[in-house]
């Protein structure tokens, strides 16, 4: 990297890290709940990546996370460096932190996937994202489990085929096994994968992945995977024959579509891969109308029949315009006490609503009841709204980035969007909780980027996971930013406002220099 665009890339962080804590201070203020917490990058609360690049065409766009047993966190996403013109083709761009928030150089061996002093991992690192028969289109989940990280993308053949594919990574950051899990004629995104440890030698890990095809209309695939003894991944001959499995959907007319959004099984001591798996998506069944559906697997492939219709469960909402389009996107299960209690499916996903959309909780049982006592008849709507005229103008909306469970709490990292006093769209990070028992809502905190009252950009949460004492971490982008930096990478920490003041005053910052 030329020295003159390390000076500026340490300028930026510099403007960054002024802007966080600014952002910390109003947070704290305006919203009595939660807020940027301190100790994550310390006085700060949140870091922006820049990938050591400050050229225009260059992108960065950041996604979900993982967290390793230390509590080192890795956010995957798509990187096109500056050489990267041609699209749409993308490297995957891993970059790991510390607790705290520090970046953490990569400890494995240099090669071509490791990146400015091993600060990233990019794969496949080729010059415009790759070349040959297969290029990453997309980064859609990540997740960790006995010592590797598992990378679940898009990749495009030739400029007309999709598959889904998982890459996997060593702890180190080296590159371990590139598999293709879905693929056919037809094109198929993938969507999301579950990650579970066995507790059996012969197969500590197995993997289950949602993907999407369409062929010509949109459906459910699920394929399930096996970690080997040589520490490959290879399909699970005992699912479906080992063959990806085309979940069947029955409607009565419309477009008849079967949108994937996620994946899930319950976590038990000692039953990881004995657990049912469960998928949730959009069902379009009957007409234009779009509903929310939940799926059972049982563990050889084969549909559940005996939970919903045929195996499938739909949940429409009454919000006016609701029929525009209600979609399923994440899956969090409480895995309940064996023999005692039920597991609960908490569903969100976005509802249209008249006037602006919001985020849709839904709460079933494995029974197939929904949750007593949980919003009405088992659903709830926060944010959005269904008023008219110049008022609506006014209102928000609310978008579902992700999910996490802790407690009897539903937290979301999310998307938040409205005009200001101008006139101009404003898109910032959210962090919306729930009551898991009776889906009423506890705080909705907006995080925007700002400094000395300026705006740094649009934020995009789309990854979140608990740290302990009411503590989140969220993972993200930032885009539209001030120096036409193109998008970022950010992290952040938000934690309970009560932990951004010491006896009752603000605490005393010193911004940083490079």
């Amino acid at each position: 990297m030329n020295p003159d665009h390390r000076r500026l890339a340490n300028r930026i962080r510099t403007l960054v890290a002024s802007a966080g804590l600014m952002l910390a201070g109003l947070a704290a203020t305006a919203q009595a709940d939660h807020g940027l917490d301190p100790t994550y990058f310390p006085n700060l609360g949140y870091f922006t990546d820049t990938f050591a690049t400050v050229n225009g065409q260059s992108a960065r766009y950041g996604g979900r996370h993982a967290v390793l047993p230390n509590g080192d966190i890795v956010v995957a996403g798509i990187v096109r460096l500056e050489n990267d013109t041609i699209a749409p083709y993308w490297n995957i761009g891993l970059v790991r932190y510390s607790p705290q928030g520090y970046p953490r150089p990569w400890t494995g061996s240099g090669g071509q996937y490791f990146y400015y002093f091993n600060q990233y991992v990019l794969y496949p690192n080729l010059t415009n994202g790759g070349t040959g028969d297969a290029t990453i289109e997309s980064v859609e989940d990540v997740a960790y489990a006995e010592g590797k990280i598992y990378v679940l993308v898009t990749r495009l053949f030739g400029g007309v085929e999709r598959d889904a594919a998982v890459v996997v990574f060593n702890e180190d950051g080296t590159f371990q096994q590139n598999l293709s899990v879905i693929a056919s004629t037809a094109n198929e995104y993938a969507r999301a994968l579950e990650v579970t440890v066995t507790g059996i030698a012969a197969k500590p890990v197995t993997l289950t992945v949602l993907a999407e095809r369409y062929a010509p209309l949109a459906r459910m695939v699920v394929t399930k995977l096996n970690l080997g003894s040589n520490g490959l991944l290879s399909a699970d001959a005992n699912f479906n024959g080992g063959a990806p499995l085309v979940v069947p959907f029955n409607c009565t007319g419309g477009g008849c579509g079967f949108y994937a959004g996620d994946i899930a099984r319950p976590k038990r001591a000692f039953q990881g891969d004995g657990m049912p798996i469960y998928v949730v998506g959009s069902a379009q069944y009957s007409g234009p109308d779009w509903d929310f559906a939940v799926v059972r697997i049982n563990t050889n492939g084969t549909i559940d029949t005996s939970f919903g219709a045929s195996g499938t469960n739909y949940f429409d909402f009454s919000e006016p315009g609701s029929d525009s389009g209600d979609f399923a996107y994440r899956l969090d299960i409480d895995s309940g006490i064996p023999g005692l209690t039920a597991d609960t499916l908490f569903i969100a996903g976005n509802v249209h609503r008249s006037c602006k959309d919001g985020i849709g909780l839904v709460a079933v049982t494995s029974e197939n009841q929904t949750l007593a006592g949980f919003g009405v008849g088992g659903r709830v709507v926060h944010g959005g709204s269904n008023e008219t005229g110049t008022i609506c103008d006014q209102e928000a909306s609310l978008y579902i980035g992700d999910l996490v469970r802790q407690g009897n709490e539903l937290a979301m990292a999310a998307t938040i969007a409205s005009l200001d006093q101008g006139g101009t769209l404003r898109v910032d990070g959210a962090l919306l909780r729930v009551d898991a028992t009776n889906g009423s809502q506890r705080g909705l905190a907006r995080l925007p980027l700002e400094y000395q009252g300026e705006r740094f950009g649009d934020g995009r949460l789309r990854g979140i996971s608990y740290a302990g004492q009411e503590r989140y971490l969220v993972s993200g982008d930032l885009t539209n930013t001030i120096a036409n930096l193109g998008p970022l990478y950010v992290t952040a920490g938000v934690a309970p406002s009560d932990r951004i003041f010491a006896d009752g005053f603000d605490r005393a910052v010193i911004l940083p220099t490079f």
